[in-house]
């Protein structure tokens, strides 16, 4: 396994440094393998401590960053990160050739619709023209109002070529 650790902004420490490096050699025991090379980058911006952790090991990507007001914190975060990554790949080769199989169709049922968003508003009365005056003002699509000149409620809706759609109720 080949470590190399980074200091940017920040003086080289040998204790971040070991720390960093038994922190990452833990990790040979969950890649299983003799081709690892590992990137580590600590600096130091203002008040806040950044670690970038890149592995590199049998074809595969690890990356990781981190930001904490303790270089140890970050590193410690950014392990767990990678850990979670690296667990997450694993599984995903275990189960790499399942897809190769075709599942049956199973018949699922579509999904209903759903209410993404309510408004509720007052509707004024209005005079058709006013109402029209009214949409082009807001830029809105919609415009739901009380005409009045029959007191009914009533729906105008501006379509894709630019007119308007005018819904009144025959009840």
């Amino acid at each position: 396994m080949q470590i190399s650790v980074t200091f940017r902004n920040i003086r080289p420490s040998e204790s971040i440094k070991s720390y960093a490096e038994k922190k990452i050699g833990r990790l040979q025991r969950f890649l299983r393998s003799d081709n690892i090379e590992a990137n580590l980058v600590v600096s130091v911006e203002k008040f806040r401590h950044l670690v970038e952790l890149n592995i590199w090991a049998d074809g595969d990507n690890i990356y990781g960053k981190e930001e904490a007001e303790d270089i140890y914190a970050a590193i410690d975060t950014v392990m767990d990160k990678v850990e979670r990554q690296i667990s997450k790949l694993k599984e995903k080769k275990k189960g790499g050739n399942k897809g190769a199989q075709m599942p049956e169709p199973t018949e699922t049922p579509l999904p209903s619709p759903q209410i993404i968003r309510s408004n509720k508003f007052y509707p004024k009365p209005m005079d058709v023209e006013e109402a029209v005056n009214q949409m082009e003002v807001s830029g809105e699509h919609i415009l739901v109002f009380i005409n009045s000149e029959t007191n009914k409620m009533c729906v105008l809706h501006k379509n894709e070529e630019g007119h308007y759609d005018l819904i009144e109720p025959n009840v």
